[in-house]
């Protein structure tokens, strides 16, 4: 039996991000947004911790339905609009910490840790770091 799961993340870090400046930016909602400071609860009803960074992420999981990582990073790319003319100048913008953040979990995670080329290209293409977590 094959227990594999596939996605990736669009990654957004700054300690002064305004997660409304990068949902209005690309036009839909983030799976996960926050300011710096922001209260996180617990899931086990313990403490809240604060957000350490600022951070706006759009992730792939449950929507796209293939193992290819490639497959994931071009939904991002297209959804995003990462090709438009302009926002590569802005994710370059100072303080900006921006990623592919990219996960592979079962047994084809074990096969290997590489990007495969698809993927890789896509991020170089747009000047994205791209980093994969296997389980």
């Amino acid at each position: 039996m094959d227990l594999t799961s596939t996605h990736a993340s669009f990654c957004i870090y700054a300690d002064d991000l305004d997660p409304g400046e990068w949902t209005l930016l690309f036009g839909c909602q983030p799976h996960y947004a926050a300011r710096t400071g922001d209260e996180i609860p617990s899931g086990q009803g313990g403490r809240a911790v604060r957000q350490p960074t600022g951070a706006w992420i759009v992730s792939s999981e449950g929507v796209i339905r293939s193992d290819d990582l490639t497959d994931h990073v071009r939904h991002l790319v297209n959804t995003l609009g990462l090709r438009r003319p302009g926002i590569s100048a802005v994710l370059k913008r100072p303080g900006l910490k921006v990623r592919f953040l990219c996960f592979r979990f079962g047994e084809k995670a074990i096969q290997g840790t590489d990007a495969p080329p698809g993927a890789q290209a896509l991020a170089d293409e747009i000047g994205i770091e791209l980093e994969i977590d296997s389980y």
